[in-house]
């Protein structure tokens, strides 16, 4: 009899396990560089690994493995990511990745998730230490082509002149009335004011 109990209950865990292993996978689709349109469901990942992996399951429920190279953007559910070059303080190559559409309008947003690791210290054990990562995150603006990090230095001269063709928010943006915390505020400002 207990052994009746064990199998039934061996069978459960591994039908579930079997169903489960696609149950973070939400209904989108994978654009890629030609412009096809290839429609399933991609994985639900936490935002700095949705900007360098693509986890797809075609229609046929197959897993499809697309080389960074191929992928032109990707839809997951209501988030949509272009593949975009990003910029590090130190970087030799052209780095690329995916990043985050906030808003579309004449300026598009974009937000760039990333991790930081510091390597730590070795200590007179010769034991490393101190090595800790932390979660960061960029926003890129967008106008004509003209991609553009924004940086919280030199905010307020650089944005002022982005924005000249607008004279009310260049000013805002002058007098610190509008801040860097502020930019979902003032590209969505932007952009209303351009329909």
């Amino acid at each position: 009899m207990k052994i009746k109990y064990l199998l039934v209950g061996l069978f459960i865990i591994l039908t579930t396990k079997g169903y489960s292993q696609f149950d973070n996978y939400i209904e989108g689709y994978i654009v890629k560089e030609s412009r096809d349109t290839i429609i399933g469901k991609l994985k639900n990942m936490s935002a700095e690994k949705s900007c360098f992996k693509i986890k797809f399951i075609d229609s046929n429920g197959n897993k499809v493995k697309f080389k960074d190279k191929d992928v032109y953007a990707y839809k997951r559910g209501t988030e949509v990511y272009f593949k975009k070059s990003y910029e590090r303080p130190i970087s030799i190559n052209n780095m690329q990745g995916y990043m985050k559409l906030i808003d579309d309008g004449v300026i598009k947003l974009y937000k760039f998730n990333y991790v930081v690791r510091n390597a730590g210290t070795m200590n007179a054990n010769g034991v490393m230490t101190g090595g800790e990562s932390s979660y960061q995150q960029d926003y890129y603006i967008e106008k004509n082509n003209n991609f553009l990090l924004v940086r919280k230095m030199g905010f307020k001269r650089t944005m002022a002149e982005y924005f000249s063709d607008n004279k009310e928010l260049a000013d805002k943006i002058s007098s610190k009335a509008l801040r860097y915390k502020d930019l979902k505020e003032i590209i969505r400002a932007y952009n209303k004011r351009q329909e």
